[in-house]
């Protein structure tokens, strides 16, 4: 098996971000916003990556060698908060999975219980938006596809991520200013993080427990057309970043209260 070099974890690329950039500005200023969108984007172009090389490996050894879980082993090295690494058959079938506690879904149809969206879609690499998985709970999945040497579409390359578990890491290393919270959102408003877990997977501009918070409502419309900007109503600031065509809010909120 050749060689796949580690991939950095997020949390060290984000801190690196903050120590090159702060500290400069004050802590209202939007520096620390603009360093942890850097270091979380470089971080997911960095796994991605890493995807890429995987997948062009595992093509080469064909999709139900045993030696793909090596491969898929490799790639969850480091990550605190990767779920699962899989190879999903162009049929739609699980064929394998690492770590082994998931072994059990080999062979499971995915199809049959749209539980991957990337099963459903384009040959195109993909991050997905949160979804209820196999493996139990929610995630995002990053996927990128596997051909063989010839260039043959065998099926998807998954690592299931928890935006929650990445975001809590990431934070624990770079937290946000005194008196601030860090929120991140599907572009449709969704929320992928918040430091309230039961607002995690609300809807900003829908969510029927926001009712009577208008400024919430707002925020999440807004968030669904403009990939930068600030509201007062909402105290709230956010940038923009994503993969292959999805796009992310991270937001730097003063809480009310």
């Amino acid at each position: 098996m050749k060689h796949i070099p580690g991939s950095k974890s997020l949390a060290a690329l984000v801190l690196l971000g903050l120590i090159l950039m702060a500290p400069a500005a004050p802590a209202a200023s939007p520096s620390y916003l603009l360093s942890l969108r850097q270091g979380l984007q470089q971080g997911l172009e960095n796994l991605d990556a890493h995807l890429v090389q995987a997948a062009r490996e595992i093509g080469s050894l064909g999709i139900r060698n045993p030696k793909v879980n090596d491969v898929l082993r490799l790639v969850l090295v480091g990550q605190s908060f990767t779920i699962s690494c899989s190879i999903i058959s162009a049929g739609g079938f699980m064929v394998a999975v690492e770590p082994a506690e998931f072994s059990r879904l080999e062979d499971y149809n995915l199809r049959a219980t749209k539980d991957r969206p990337q099963t459903q879609a384009s040959r195109e690499p993909t991050l997905t938006k949160r979804f209820p998985t196999a493996e139990g709970g929610w995630a995002v999945a990053l996927t990128q596809p596997i051909n063989d040497e010839q260039g043959k579409f065998l099926g998807w390359l998954s690592l299931l991520i928890d935006p929650v578990e990445m975001m809590v890491a990431i934070l624990d290393q770079a937290p946000p200013p005194s008196g601030r919270e860090v929120w991140l959102a599907q572009s449709d408003g969704v929320l992928l993080y918040h430091p309230q877990a039961a607002e995690v997977g609300r809807n900003l501009g829908s969510d029927p427990s926001y009712q009577g918070q208008p400024a919430k409502a707002e925020l999440g419309r807004r968030l669904s057309t403009e990939a930068e900007g600030e509201s007062q109503a909402a105290k709230a600031q956010w940038l923009s970043l994503g993969l292959h065509g999805a796009a992310w809010r991270l937001l730097l909120v003063r809480p009310e209260g």
